[in-house]
């Protein structure tokens, strides 16, 4: 054991440096993780609204094309109810 400095408040076994040099890399390591990560999770969640936005505007064109269909179709059967009424009233 190293003996104690008079002013150093507290024991350092190993002594500072050597703790430093391993706990930086160390740190240095921590913090680039987490930079990774939280751009990986930024890039999914931007991918996640992405593809609900997409969905939620498919969903609108399905109703709204939907919507045209049906009033097509009615006009038709009205058209055609009306022809059948027509024909009838001539005969």
């Amino acid at each position: 054991m190293p003996p104690r400095a008079a002013n150093s408040p507290c024991l350092f076994e190993p002594d500072a440096n050597t703790i430093f040099n391993t706990v930086l890399p160390l740190h240095i390591k921590s913090m680039l993780q987490d930079v990774f990560i939280q751009s990986t999770a930024s890039e999914q969640s931007a991918r996640v609204m992405a593809m609900q936005a997409a969905s939620d505007n498919a969903k609108e064109l399905l109703d709204s094309l939907q919507l045209e269909y049906n009033k097509l179709r009615q006009q038709g059967i009205t058209t055609e109810l009306l022809d059948i009424l027509g024909g009838q009233v001539e005969r």
